[in-house]
């Protein structure tokens, strides 16, 4: 069956945005949510506008974030899609989470939990449980953390859903490092790893890897630190996350400084042009003072 114009640009915004053009790939986000409108379609629509939103969470861009899943709510709510309005309110109670609004990310994600019950999505039920757990987190509440994150792994893996699984691993993880577990941290870390990895989920192999070298570290081993925060970078690199592959090479940089000068003035360039990209000018900048330093 012969694509749409709608689905011709859905499509070329997502083969952009793995290859790293994040600007281009936006502009065909929005492209396709025209077309989709214009052939009365909310639900694509609806999507078209869940990715934009999704690729400027990813880029730390919170405000259009939050406009493109308030937008993207609203037409799916004209559609009658329960899914989509759960995953809209889900990013929506996680933009809330960030900016410390801890109220409303908790009504939010509760609604997207009730939804994602109503159309029997077990999946999406446990991430739900996993972004309250986060919530719980933030706020200091240790015991109501552990609780949710349990509940969300143990939903994960009734569902199937292995990613969803090591994701709440890793969850868990950040909580046992945020109270000084470090041994703990280091066994879910390296758990959600191989989960990660086996269920093909290359952002979140990259993600537990950055973590792993972050952990290794502050222990202070600098050569596991750069072999998993190098590993992160490629597969940040693959899948399209300027931002986590920019982190990655940032932090790889400070590990190298006194080892490997020059690849660490190398990444510190590499990154700083990434953070350009994804208009992050202040981390570019101390990148590029960083490097300007290594090189005096």
């Amino acid at each position: 069956m012969p694509k749409t114009k709608a689905e011709e640009a859905l499509a070329e915004a997502e083969r952009l945005w793995r290859a790293g053009e994040v600007q281009q790939a936006a502009e065909a986000f929005r492209r396709s949510r025209l077309f989709f409108h214009e052939a009365g379609d909310p639900e694509g629509e609806g999507q078209a506008l869940s990715r934009l939103g999704e690729l400027d969470l990813l880029l730390g861009h919170l405000i259009a974030a939050r406009n493109a899943f308030v937008d993207a709510r609203e037409r799916f709510a004209a559609a009658g899609a329960q899914h989509g309005q759960a995953m809209a309110l889900m990013r929506l109670g996680q933009i809330a989470q960030r900016e410390g609004e801890f109220e409303q990310a908790g009504e939010l994600l509760t609604s997207a939990l009730e939804r994602f019950r109503s159309c029997g999505n077990l999946a999406g039920e446990a991430r739900a449980i996993r972004h309250l757990g986060t919530v719980e987190m933030v706020r200091g509440h240790e015991d109501g953390a552990l609780d949710l994150y349990q509940r969300a792994r143990i939903l994960s893996r009734d569902a199937g859903d292995g990613s969803g699984e090591a994701n709440s691993l890793k969850a868990l993880a950040a909580l046992h490092m945020r109270f000084g577990r470090n041994d703990k941290a280091h066994q879910a870390y390296d758990d959600a790893l191989e989960l990660f990895r086996a269920s093909g989920d290359i952002l979140g192999e990259a993600q537990a890897l950055a973590e792993l070298g972050r952990l290794a570290r502050s222990f202070g081993n600098t050569s596991s630190a750069a072999e998993n925060l190098g590993q992160a970078a490629r597969l940040f690199a693959r899948s399209g996350h300027l931002l986590g592959e920019a982190d990655a090479l940032f932090e790889l940089a400070r590990v190298q400084t006194s080892t490997e000068p020059s690849l660490a003035h190398r990444h510190y360039s590499h990154a700083a042009t990434l953070f350009a990209r994804a208009r992050h000018d202040e981390r570019s900048e101390l990148c590029r003072k960083e490097a300007a330093v290594l090189a005096s």
